[in-house]
């Protein structure tokens, strides 16, 4: 039975347009109402008000209100519609300017929830295995930073309603049933199953941050008396060393360093060394330590469908095993064909992220495992909550949330 208490107080909503999505992991959760304020019900919406809302005893969304519209029904008569979302959003009011480095994932989750957040707690963070060199967060929200490090290791974290922090290995948590054909699991012939090859990446090339490598030196050309520009073979972390027919020459930053005061000008962006005046004769030589990128190609065994190539640019990755682990992770989680699925039921228990298996004869499919992705929560005539479950066997991105990380990577 549907139960609506804001900051503690039971309120009558409409069952009509009453909806609940939930999703997967980090992704935020919301709610929609519409409540009909009268002489009787004098309680009057504000953004951040404490939403909770029951189905009977079990808690089923837990948030504040994040935006209202009013409607004139009658005299003294308002109606509302309601958005609330769950406390993500609460959990972002501050962003992280902190580098970390050899420290073990879960306490880098820890000490994020514990310095850079309100009123959250950590009691549902497990523990990892895996110890990061390096990641630094340049003013980054709390949910980008822990999407990067579960993403980084295949796991998954959401907030709960109560706002603590779950943070735990992917597909490590299961439904309290499973789907049969027999077993009442889901209504009628409401179990619905798609394949699609649109997502399949199965051979991955990830590009990291750069690092310093050893000192080189070469000739990057030659004077003749009319080219003054000469590209270089790198960029370098400082200033090359440069000489013209073995003499050492002064070296400035191009238009950062007045004209005429140096000899010639390093342009790090563009990988160029100019002169003011075109060099004669001599052979022009570069010294310094070049920065190369860090670079990884895996493929996954058994590619039998042919390989489906797909390019990683993530900056954060200071290190190569950060790199290998990233173009891993991405792989286990792409390389092979996207399974999606659908059904109805009225059984309580399902959260998103959780794991469930489909067994069906009809189909010929036996324990075929699948990962809920959302839930949309809707109130019948009877005042009974029917649940609306979307499945799929890989991690799936919606556009907006694909575009936004690629936004936040710089792609």
């Amino acid at each position: 039975m549907l139960k609506v208490l804001i900051n503690e107080n039971e309120i009558p909503v409409k069952r009509d347009g009453f909806t609940i999505s939930k999703n997967i992991t980090s992704k935020v959760d919301t709610c929609s109402f519409t409540y009909l304020k009268t002489q009787d019900r004098n309680y009057t919406p504000r953004v951040f008000d404490v939403v909770e809302v029951f189905n009977g005893e079990e808690k089923v969304f837990a948030g504040t209100i994040s935006e209202f519209d009013d409607t004139v029904q009658g005299a003294n008569l308002l109606t509302y519609k309601i958005l609330c979302t769950d406390y993500t959003f609460l959990f972002d009011k501050k962003l992280i300017p902190e580098t970390y480095e050899n420290q073990n994932v879960s306490e880098i989750v820890r000490d994020i929830i514990d310095r850079f957040t309100e009123g959250f707690t950590a009691n549902n963070v497990e523990d990892v295995d895996h110890v990061i060199n390096f990641v630094q967060f340049d003013y980054a929200r709390p949910t980008d930073a822990l999407r990067d490090l579960a993403d980084l290791i295949s796991y998954d974290w959401y907030v709960d309603y109560d706002k603590d922090i779950h943070f735990f290995p992917r597909g490590s948590r299961f439904a309290p049933f499973n789907l049969a054909d027999d077993n009442n699991s889901y209504e009628g012939k409401s179990l619905k199953l798609k394949k699609s090859g649109k997502q399949i990446k199965n051979v991955v090339y990830v590009v990291g941050s750069d690092y310093v490598g050893d000192e080189v030196t070469d000739k990057v050309g030659e004077g003749d008396g009319n080219q003054n520009r000469y590209n270089l073979p790198y960029r370098y972390d400082i200033k090359p060393v440069v000489t013209l027919g073995g003499v050492a020459q002064t070296v400035g930053i191009e238009f950062l360093d007045a004209e005429g005061t140096f000899d010639c000008y390093w342009n790090s962006n563009e990988k160029v060394i100019s002169f003011p005046t075109a060099p004669t004769s001599g052979d022009i030589e570069t010294t310094g330590q070049p920065l190369i990128p860090l670079f990884v190609k895996v493929k996954a065994p058994n590619n039998t469908d042919g390989e489906f190539e797909f390019k990683i640019i993530d900056k954060t990755l200071k290190t190569e095993d950060a790199v290998r682990q990233r173009a891993k992770v991405e792989i286990e989680t792409y390389a092979k064909a996207t399974d999606t699925a659908s059904f109805i039921t009225t059984k309580k228990g399902l959260e998103a992220g959780q794991k469930i298996k489909i067994n069906s004869a009809i189909r010929g499919i036996e324990n075929e495992e699948y990962i809920i992705q959302s839930i949309n929560l809707k109130v019948n005539h009877l005042n009974e909550f029917k649940y609306h479950v979307r499945l799929s066997n890989v991690k799936a991105y919606e556009i907006i949330e694909f575009m936004r990380m690629l936004l936040r990577k710089g792609e």
